[in-house]
């Protein structure tokens, strides 16, 4: 059975988190966590690896991203 995309929001919704908490646990701040969340902004691996536990989420393929840019693939600095 597939698995259910969802957005970024979503998955923190379902997590049960609002954004100031999610914020908080993966190490970023709201407005970042914003712009992730509305495809404004870009994600690193590591911070991604953040969401996913903060999250819950198992598989990157679980999540539905708001525009079609992908999270980069360089280190944060």
């Amino acid at each position: 059975m597939e698995k259910k995309k969802l957005t970024l929001r979503q998955w923190r919704n379902f997590a049960n988190l609002t954004q100031g908490e999610a914020a908080k646990k993966i190490g970023v701040s709201p407005t970042t966590l914003c712009n992730w969340e509305t495809g404004k902004t870009t994600i690193t691996i590591p911070k991604l690896k953040k969401i996913m536990e903060a999250y819950g989420i198992e598989d990157s393929g679980q999540i539905l991203m708001e525009s079609q840019k992908l999270w980069n693939t360089h280190k944060a600095k």
